[in-house]
């Protein structure tokens, strides 16, 4: 945090002297374009289509390149919707994650502060690094959560993030959509992760608990 140059450099680096020269990038402002408007936003659905726009690219197929490119640099994190048939979550929106908060806070562009976004990127990059497969769900009413914690296509926990839930309005929405996904997928682990810190609770099935204290129990 005190050093904002070097967190720029790395993601710079990680750009211009790993991906661009490994891979052989034709298009090095298309790829720059493409990194940064997918680390600016966090958690957010994306289309091949509308990246193409984005980075000036001209084929969906070089746009999946580029980003399988930028994941094997660690550089971020593809989560696809979660549906038992492959070929239905290849066809459905994906979500990305950049690999640390601070190059969505330093390297993109964010024009507000995003705590809730920063705080589903802490939490999918803690569960990647545990070695399971991530997923997120939505059903056709548009209810939504955020991650699917799977070994495989099995689904383990469901987990929703929030930056704080004393609202009864928010309550209510990250709730339901966790009830309604652990019908859907047979799931019992419900975990609702805030960003107020307090004990540990459960209500109604689901264990609500914040981000700091589930970082230093995993």
């Amino acid at each position: 945090m005190k050093d904002k140059f070097l967190l720029r450099s790395t993601f710079d680096a990680i750009i211009f002297r790993d991906v661009i020269p490994r891979f052989k990038i034709r298009n090095p402002l298309g790829l720059e374009a493409l990194a940064r408007y997918l680390i600016s936003n966090p958690g957010k659905p994306f289309s091949y289509r509308k990246l193409i726009q984005i980075a000036n690219i001209n084929h969906e197929d070089t746009i999946k390149s580029y980003i399988e490119f930028l994941e094997k640099a660690y550089l971020l994190f593809n989560i696809p919707r979660f549906n038992y048939s492959l070929k239905k979550q290849a066809a459905n929106l994906k979500k990305t994650y950049p690999g640390d908060t601070s190059f969505t806070r330093f390297s993109g562009s964010l024009f507000s502060e995003e705590r809730g976004r920063l705080l589903e990127t802490i939490v999918c990059n803690q569960i990647v690094r545990q070695g399971y497969n991530l997923f997120y769900w939505r059903d056709e009413r548009e209810r939504e959560v955020d991650f699917v914690v799977c070994e495989g296509l099995k689904p383990l926990s469901l987990i929703q993030v929030c930056d704080t839930i004393d609202n009864e309005k928010v309550w209510k929405r990250e709730t339901g959509s966790l009830f309604a996904a652990a019908k859907a997928l047979g799931v019992n682990e419900l975990l609702l992760l805030t960003n107020t810190t307090g004990n540990i609770k459960t209500v109604n099935g689901i264990r609500v608990q914040s981000v700091l204290d589930w970082l230093l129990d995993v």
